[in-house]
């Protein structure tokens, strides 16, 4: 998913290119040269945490305090690629803390495709910073996820029904 994006917009790249080797104008406003380059650091973060997630830390230290809106945007497109879906993931997120990098950032990721998985329709959830630390409360039955975010991150979640609240403070949730 990540890489298709990222191939439409060295597409663009390329024509822009060509266009400029023959000669011919580019477009006047820069509108879409502009939205390229937002997408495209937003995709090297996103494609960071990925290898991140699978055990190459690429990022090292960096961090993107806005980093948290691509990576609801992006869950949510691989949630709906499985028939699952978030409710309102374009919505104002909280900044992700420095301390927390990317680790935390795809732990947020991490809990909200398990648990938007064990549901039929959307997730409803929201993220809000509390001091430090995040807290991500999903609106799911804590049993039916218990498998899918592991032991230890469940039995330390406040739970009520219907929901979980994780904290996350230091790249796990706790």
């Amino acid at each position: 998913m990540l890489l298709h994006e990222l191939n439409n917009h060295t597409q663009y790249l390329s024509a822009l290119g060509a266009l400029e080797s023959a000669g011919d104008p580019l477009p006047s406003r820069g509108d879409g040269l502009a939205r390229t380059a937002r997408e495209v650091e937003e995709l090297g973060w996103l494609l960071g945490l990925c290898a991140g997630g699978y055990g190459t830390d690429l990022l090292r230290d960096r961090t993107e305090k806005d980093g948290l809106g691509p990576l609801a945007r992006l869950v949510r497109k691989a949630l709906r690629r499985e028939g699952h879906d978030l409710e309102r993931a374009d919505r104002e997120l909280p900044e992700l803390p420095a301390h927390l990098g990317w680790r935390g950032a795809w732990r947020v990721g991490e809990l909200l495709f398990a648990c938007a998985s064990s549901l039929p329709g959307p997730l409803a959830w929201e993220l809000e910073a509390d001091g430090d630390a995040l807290l991500l409360t999903c609106r799911v039955d804590p049993a039916s996820i218990e498998a899918a975010v592991g032991g230890p991150a469940l039995e330390s979640a406040e739970c009520g029904t219907d929901w979980v609240r994780f904290r996350i403070a230091t790249g796990v949730a706790t």
